[in-house]
């Protein structure tokens, strides 16, 4: 009877220890995700503190833009107006322009499409 109750009891042993170490081996599973997940987590930091400074030069850009003088604005809108295809005299009423520059404006936009 002794006997029956050591091997039940070194069976147990044996079950602990494998299951001991099925244990182990999944908290070193798991510490490697955490380690994987901690790197991505500082990659994309970074990345966003990259993009958060790519979003502050064009708030910059934009901001700049907004004190140019309006002589450049009139023309760029000018530009524009001509480049989707209004007319002269549409162009020269929205942009107050003579109407020998935006005939100008409006050869130079048909020769940059031949």
């Amino acid at each position: 009877m002794l006997e029956a109750e050591l091997a039940k009891v070194n069976d147990l042993k044996e079950s602990m220890a494998g299951y001991q170490e099925r244990v182990e081996s999944e908290i070193q599973k798991q510490q490697g995700l955490i380690a994987s997940s901690s790197q991505s987590i500082g990659n994309q930091a970074n990345q966003l503190s990259l993009l958060q400074e790519q979003l502050n030069n064009l708030q910059a850009q934009c901001d700049e833009l907004a004190l140019q003088e309006p002589a450049a604005k009139i023309y760029s809108k000018a530009q524009t107006l001509v480049k989707s295809g209004a007319s002269v005299e549409e162009v020269m009423e929205a942009c107050d322009l003579p109407r020998a520059e935006v005939e100008v404006m409006v050869g130079f936009q048909q020769k940059a499409k031949d």
